[in-house]
């Protein structure tokens, strides 16, 4: 029987490959079993005051998604108003990123939206905007964002360091 290879698959597949032949071993592979065949590649980014996790998600769209969870804790209804209004200007100042509350209020995400087709993916474009853009990014403006939508923080030791390093 012939197993059905998904777009997300084939997407999957090229990534690893990528991983492997240049020794990054800071992702974990988690296949999640929905329609549209997603797979996570979960890290975290070290922001110097805080861990958040990042992922690059692949499914059967024409997107491939880098994915970081500023915060998990719930919004607070009072609040959510001045924090999409927050939101709504670092979307239009930084292009590429898009923030949001996520649907459920359980946190504020960033997105990163990239086209892809199957045969044309590209894990140097995707570990670049992690390193160049992502990382520096979140390592200056995470403080500045934790404190305008009200996320609790906690200082880590620097010598035990969580990076995404690529």
């Amino acid at each position: 029987m012939e197993e059905n290879i998904t777009s997300a698959i084939k997407k999957s597949e090229v990534f690893d490959v990528f991983l492997k032949e240049n020794n990054i071993d800071c992702f974990t592979k988690e296949e999640q079993k929905d329609d549209v065949h997603t797979i996570f590649y979960r890290s975290s980014l070290d922001t110097n005051t805080k861990q958040l996790p990042i992922y690059v998600v692949f499914d059967d769209s024409i997107y491939t998604m880098i994915r970081v969870v500023i915060s998990s804790d719930k919004v607070d209804l009072n609040k959510k108003a001045a924090i999409d209004e927050y939101l709504s200007g670092l979307n239009a100042a930084l292009k590429p990123f898009k923030y949001y509350v996520a649907a459920d209020m359980n946190g504020i995400i960033m997105d990163v939206c990239i086209p892809v087709f199957e045969d044309d993916v590209n894990p140097v474009l995707y570990t670049s905007i992690i390193s160049e853009l992502i990382v520096p990014y979140f390592e200056t403006g995470y403080a500045e964002i934790a404190e305008k939508c009200k996320i609790a923080m906690w200082f880590q030791n620097p010598h035990s360091r969580i990076i995404v390093m690529l």
